[in-house]
C-alpha cells in the first residue's frame, strides 16, 4: 500500500499557474479568490490534468463559467 504519487500535486507547476491565473484576475490580494483558484488547480491536478497551460485553460473556462452564472456563484472542479 503505497501512495499514488499521480495524485500528489507539483507544488511549481501549481504554484505557477496559480500566479498566474490570480494575476489575469486581479485577485492577488484576495485570500479567499486566491485559495478557490488553487483548490480548483488542486482539483484538476487530481484528476489528471498535470500539464501548467492545461491546467489554466481549463481553470480559466470553469472561472468564466462561474462567472456567468446569475448569483456569480462558484465553480464546480468536478465537471
Amino acid at each position: 500500500m503505497g501512495i499514488d504519487l499521480q495524485m500528489v500535486p507539483d507544488s511549481s507547476t501549481i504554484k505557477l499557474a496559480l500566479k498566474t491565473l490570480c494575476r489575469e484576475n486581479g485577485v492577488e490580494r484576495d485570500r479567499r479568490a486566491v485559495a478557490e483558484i488553487a483548490i480548483l488547480l488542486t482539483s484538476l491536478w487530481q484528476q489528471g490534468t498535470h500539464d501548467e497551460e492545461e491546467l489554466q485553460r481549463l481553470a480559466r473556462e470553469k472561472l468564466a463559467e462561474a462567472a456567468a452564472k446569475p448569483n456569480g456563484g462558484s465553480y464546480d472542479a468536478r465537471r
